[in-house]
């Protein structure tokens, strides 16, 4: 109680009551409920009072007092309501759904225990209806919402509206669902797809029967698979800028960050090609030989980037090992190809295996001059050899017999040439000549030696007649037919004696080439008998000539006609000289001094001198 709630009052003296203060602090009230309580006691004891203008000795000093009845009353508290924090997802409007003790309700403390009551109230509003600006939710609470607990209500003034504190009403974002229509493209090798604008829709809560939606601005995705058959899914994957707001606020939103539908791929009416390799440049070499693979064009997308992965399963060959054509064909296939293009073409290829040269060389030929550049070969004269397998060379054998030479003559001779034809040939065992080219002409290295042939100088004996005389003529053997040479060189001669030949000879006509031949030259000697002469006692092989240069008076001989006489030492004129006894044979000269042929030189006897004479034309 406050000081002065309590007044004392004694007798009055003078018109003026005596007073005395009563210190209490603290009194009864007949009932604690509000509508109960009507009276306050107070017990009173004498250190409750305090002298004032009353000696309290005076005074019988009370022990309780109260007040009138009606006069102690108890006003309603107030009851305290709290909300705990509410949230919600966005719906698009203010309400906030309340749960069973969102509401508490608590009244005075007595004995250290609150007083509580229950708030039963289902129902809030947010002070917005968007995620960003909602912080409080509210609730308007009457009197029907409250129910007693500990609480007695009737004590408690009864709030009116209950607020989260800021901060405690929020709303979390919804998910703004997206759809994507069905889509489909032509087979292009790739999984990516095209988009048309309104694709992809976006659709939120719905508020007075009305969606809020969103525009979604995408203008690509993804097929789960590149191929006709698995295609099934288009998924796209979204960014917050592929939104634009419609009638949502996307703030409100928790934005997708994928959407799928339905996709499907049809094939494409684009031509595939395959073309089988082919090998022109393989020859016959004995083993077999293959060709593989293929090319491929009108692929698409990610096939023209990988063809090997697109055309799996499918190969492309041919081998043989003789020379000829083999064709490469397809074998396999690939199932997504098939599916995924209308128009697939193959195209075989060739393995060409070209004939391997057959090398054919010739022995080196030659043959004896015969005016022809015909030459005659024998099977040995050819050398055959094909391809080698294993250690194995193949070959074959050639009968041809008739060759040319370059050449008829000697100098000009220098190669043979064989014209050949497949009927020449005639293959090994084990060789097939079908895998070869065969040479139609052969050619190798040919010489043609000269022909012997004879200039036979024929021995001719003569009796000095005053004229020049000439010895036979030479025979001539070992010429070709229609060839023929001159002979010169014959030898001639005047006066009496001995005379050789030198004989040599040229082309007697066109065809003939002195080249071609190798002449042995064999000189034979025309002999002069002396004629018979009377004024000499000596035999004169000649008639009186002039006088020689070199003159030696001989006896026995005449001068006075002119004859010259000349000496010459162990000199070898003549078929009838001989050597000197005692001293070594000297070469056949002619005369001398002047060397001449036609000398006539006769021996002394015994003594090994000759004795020559030369008529003054040869001086």
């Amino acid at each position: 109680m406050a000081t002065g709630a309590i007044t004392a009052t004694g007798v009055t003296v003078g018109g003026v009551a005596e007073t005395a203060t009563v210190n209490k602090a603290s009194g009864t009230y007949n009932s604690k409920n509000v509508n109960a309580a009507t009276t306050v006691t107070a017990t009173l004891v004498a250190t409750d009072f305090a002298a004032g203008t009353a000696d309290l000795s005076n005074y019988n000093l009370p022990t309780t007092v109260s007040t009138v009845v009606g006069g102690g009353t108890i006003s309603k508290a107030n009851l305290a309501v709290a909300m705990s924090n509410q949230n919600k997802t966005y719906d698009g409007t203010t309400a906030a759904a309340l749960a069973t003790g969102a509401i508490t309700a608590t009244g005075v403390t007595v004995g250290g225990v609150a007083e509580t009551a229950t708030v039963n109230k289902a129902s809030g509003t947010y002070n917005s209806k968007n995620v960003n600006a909602a912080t409080t939710v509210t609730a308007t609470l009457v009197a029907t919402d409250f129910a007693a607990g500990t609480a007695d209500l009737s004590n408690y003034n009864l709030p009116t509206t209950v607020s989260t504190v800021v901060g405690g009403g929020t709303i979390s974002k919804a998910n703004l669902a997206v759809a994507m229509s069905n889509q489909n493209k032509t087979y292009d090798g790739t999984t990516a797809a095209a988009l048309a604008t309104g694709a992809i829709t976006a659709t939120g809560v719905t508020v007075g029967g009305v969606a809020e939606t969103a525009t979604v601005n995408k203008a690509s995705g993804t097929y789960n698979s590149k191929n006709v058959n698995a295609a099934t899914t288009v998924t796209a994957t979204l960014v917050a800028t592929d939104f634009a707001a419609g009638t949502a606020d996307l703030s409100n939103y928790n934005l997708p960050t994928t959407v799928a539908g339905n996709g499907a791929i049809s094939k494409s009416s684009n031509t595939v090609t395959l073309t089988a390799n082919s090998d022109n440049s393989k020859v016959y070499n004995g083993t077999t030989q293959s060709v593989s693979g293929f090319g491929v064009t009108g692929l698409l997308g990610d096939d023209a980037i990988n063809s090997a992965a697109a055309v799996a399963g499918i190969t492309a060959g041919a081998s043989g090992k003789n020379a000829g054509s083999y064709t490469s064909t397809f074998t396999g296939s690939n199932a997504d190809l098939a599916n995924n293009y209308a128009n697939i073409t193959k195209t075989n290829g060739t393995l060409n295996i070209a004939k391997a040269n057959l090398t054919v060389t010739l022995s080196d030929q030659t043959k004896t001059y015969d005016g022809s550049t015909a030459a005659t070969l024998v099977p040995t004269a050819f050398t055959v050899k094909g391809v080698t397998v294993a250690g194995q060379t193949e070959t074959a054998s050639v009968n041809q017999t008739v060759a040319l030479y370059n050449d008829k003559n000697v100098l000009g001779a220098s190669s043979v040439t064989a014209n050949l034809g497949a009927g020449n040939f005639a293959a090994a065992s084990g060789t097939d000549l079908n895998n070869y080219n065969l040479p139609t002409s052969l050619t190798g290295k040919g010489t043609i030696t000269p022909k012997d042939a004879a200039v036979t100088g024929n021995a001719t004996t003569v009796q000095a007649n005053g004229t020049q005389q000439t010895q036979s003529p030479a025979t001539k053997s070992g010429f070709v037919a229609g060839e023929d040479v001159t002979v010169s060189g014959l030898a001639t001669g005047l006066i009496a004696g001995t005379y050789n030949s030198n004989l040599s000879a040229a082309p007697a006509n066109a065809a003939t080439v002195l080249s071609n031949y190798k002449i042995a030259y064999t000189n034979a000697a025309l002999r002069i008998t002396p004629a018979v002469v009377t004024n000499s006692t000596v035999a004169v092989a000649l008639a009186r000539t002039t006088t020689p240069t070199s003159r030696l008076n001989l006896s026995g001989f005449s001068n006075a006609g002119g004859v010259g006489a000349a000496v010459a030492g162990a000199v070898d004129s003549g078929a009838d000289s001989r050597e000197p006894s005692g001293a070594a044979a000297s070469p056949p000269q002619a005369c001398s001094p002047e060397n001449l042929q036609q000398c006539e030189c006769e021996e002394s006897a015994g003594d090994g001198i000759e004795l020559c004479l030369a008529p003054s034309a040869k001086l």
